[in-house]
């Protein structure tokens, strides 16, 4: 009777450990979740071509210049994270399109980008800034949302910047406040026709477009 007991239990743990196994085994099979481009209305949310050229006006008159540098479109091969910290891999392709300012000096830089995140399947806006040769570049702001031609944030059908008004205007607060730059971004302002109209200081300086 003993004996058929060890051997009862013997076989139990041994069920139980192939039964591990093969769960294990299958939960860990390699996820592709497809590919994702940017559509075409989608890549009219960024208006600027290879001849774009930036000024922007502070109110208090000084003027900072941006010259497009690039225009690039990417594919690349992504791992999603894993929120259970599982060794299953899980990868989508897709595709990154931005675009680059640079000021002549090359001291200040301005980038607008368009990525996608698969799940939940949304597009990624991306605004990147260093308006002052002091500052480290920054994250200005990075929005989700559904895919489409449409832009979250507040919505003005006009709104005066400067000394110009400009029209069907997006406000955006930034999302990224770092205590090592003194005066952040904390306001930009965007068309879908002009790109970037207009940029607010935290301490309240204000850019607007002059061309």
């Amino acid at each position: 009777m003993q004996k058929k007991m060890k051997r009862l239990t013997s076989n139990f743990i041994i069920c139980f450990c192939v039964t591990i196994f093969f769960y294990g085994c299958a939960r860990c099979h390699d996820t592709y979740l497809g590919s994702f481009n940017i559509t075409s209305s989608e890549h009219s949310l960024i208006p600027y071509t290879a001849q774009s050229k930036l000024i922007f006006i502070n109110n208090s008159g000084d003027s900072t210049t941006y010259i497009l540098d690039s225009i690039s479109s990417e594919y690349l091969t992504h791992p999603l994270r894993q929120e259970d910290n599982s060794e299953c891999a899980t990868t989508y392709e897709h595709e990154v399109f931005g675009v680059d300012f640079k000021d002549p000096t090359k001291s200040k830089y301005l980038e607008v980008a368009l990525d996608h995140y698969p799940s939940p399947s949304s597009l990624m806006f991306v605004v990147t800034l260093r308006f002052s040769p002091k500052d480290s570049i920054q994250d200005f702001l990075k929005l989700q949302f559904p895919q489409g031609d449409s832009i979250p944030g507040t919505y003005y059908l006009s709104l005066q910047i400067g000394l110009r008004e400009f029209h069907n205007v997006h406000e955006f607060v930034g999302n990224v406040k770092k205590a090592s730059v003194i005066d952040y971004i904390e306001y930009v302002y965007y068309t879908k026709s002009q790109g970037i109209v207009g940029f607010k200081s935290h301490s309240g300086k204000l850019w607007y477009l002059a061309n």
